[in-house]
């Protein structure tokens, strides 16, 4: 159970210093109004990344199955 508190405890710990690592002040002296760049769009690569992630599934339970 200590063991589990750590990895949970490290990985909190983790996203924390991640994410305030990417964190962007913005700019002084802009003053608003144009927006930023447009977004990318993710919807064309979708169904790849649900076979690959089939694949993957696939690949980690017959692994489980063959240790077990």
């Amino acid at each position: 159970m200590k063991n589990n508190y750590k990895k949970f405890l490290l990985s909190i710990i983790a996203l924390t210093v991640s994410f305030a690592g990417f964190a962007q002040l913005p700019d002084p002296g802009t003053g608003g109004g144009g927006g930023g760049d447009p977004p990318a769009p993710i919807n064309n690569e979708l169904i790849w990344l649900a076979i690959v992630g089939l694949f993957f599934a696939y690949f980690i339970f017959s692994t489980r199955n063959k240790k077990a």
